[in-house]
């Protein structure tokens, strides 16, 4: 995380250009948690297209048991500043993917980037 923030991204199209090239699933929201951007690594651990994705929430990924405890960890990570753990994500398919996340708020004015790994 210390690398991405000081080697942050200066506009949208330097950040969707930074999005695309990494190995590590990343998927951008804006203010309200609404996906904005997914690159290919993001799809594949989700099942979901980067346009479907963009038609998305951070609580559309939760599992429906976990909706209440997502909203406190969005509300401190975006207070925080940066936030990291495991959580359980719902794919397309129903299936139910354990990822590894390190995340930073507001990386651009009114965007915040989560980078996921599938946990072992």
């Amino acid at each position: 995380m210390a690398r991405l923030e000081r080697h942050a991204p200066a506009n949208k199209a330097a950040l969707a250009d930074y999005v695309r090239a990494l190995r590590v699933a990343a998927l951008v929201t804006d203010k309200t948690g609404s996906y904005v951007m997914a690159n290919p690594v993001a799809s594949r651990l989700t099942g979901y297209s980067a346009d479907e994705l963009r038609l998305m929430s951070v609580w559309d990924l939760a599992l429906p048991a976990k909706e209440r405890e997502t909203d406190v960890l969005w509300r401190n990570f975006v207070q925080a500043g940066t936030q990291r753990g495991t959580m359980k994500l719902k794919t397309k398919k129903g299936a139910v993917v354990s990822a590894r996340y390190v995340a930073k708020s507001r990386l651009l004015p009114g965007l915040h980037i989560s980078l996921l790994r599938r946990a072992k």
